[in-house]
């Protein structure tokens, strides 16, 4: 073998020793140190399920942040709360605790669980699971999930008619129904634009029927004249 050779395949053998590593451990899993905490109480056991509630989320939202442009993430963020926040063991793969204590917050003068947690989260379930909900990116383009509360609003005819305009603005690619109680109608809308810009789109479509206004970063609410 020329030396050439020898020095290409050692080459070779240092960068499938680099890279493998690496590739393995993104389509794998994230390990994260958390911390849980939950407020001191009388149930042990509840109070440190609180925590390790806590833990798994913070461990949940690093990893989402890892994946998500910020940009998306204040517009999703109260559907990412509801949909993947609110069942974050769901990703957690392995979890360690590694220590417990119970500390005063010297901000509120409240004792204070605190469960350190080191956790392994699943990235290819998590990832999969944001494709779905159309929160990453699609070949087709970029999506955004948009909660519309309609408060007021008693009348089934007039509901079918908002319905209706929602689903002619160009931007609005499908309603779906999250709840409807006392007047009170919870929708999901997939849109190509933020919410702000759907704001806008409503305030000038539907203005004569219902008052628009935001709600955070990802909720819009719709209140009839």
């Amino acid at each position: 073998m020329s030396c050439r050779s020898c020095i290409m395949s050692i080459l070779f053998i240092i960068l499938a020793a680099v890279a493998g590593p690496a590739i393995a451990q993104e389509e794998s899993v994230l390990s994260v140190e958390v911390v849980g905490t939950a407020q001191v109480s009388a149930d042990e056991t509840e109070m440190k399920e609180e925590a390790l509630h806590d833990a798994f989320k913070k461990a949940v939202v690093l990893s989402v942040e890892r994946l998500i442009p910020k940009d998306i993430l204040l517009h999703d963020a109260g559907y990412i709360e509801w949909r993947i926040y609110n069942k974050a063991s769901k990703y957690i793969q392995n979890y360690r605790i590694t220590s417990e204590a119970k500390k005063v917050d010297l901000t509120t003068g409240e004792s204070v669980y605190r469960l350190p947690v080191k956790a392994d989260v699943t990235l290819s379930l998590l990832k999969e699971d944001l494709l779905k909900l159309g929160i990453l990116l699609k070949k087709e383009g970029m999506r955004f999930k948009v909660l519309l509360r309609v408060n007021d609003l008693l009348d089934y005819g007039e509901f079918e008619s908002l319905e209706e305009k929602l689903r002619e603005i160009d931007i609005v690619k499908d309603v779906s129904y999250v709840s409807f109680y006392k007047g009170r109608i919870l929708l999901l809308l997939d849109v190509t634009k933020g919410a702000q810009q759907l704001r806008e789109r409503l305030s000038g479509d539907i203005s004569n029927s219902f008052e628009v206004a935001m709600v955070g970063h990802n909720m819009i609410v719709l209140r009839k004249r």
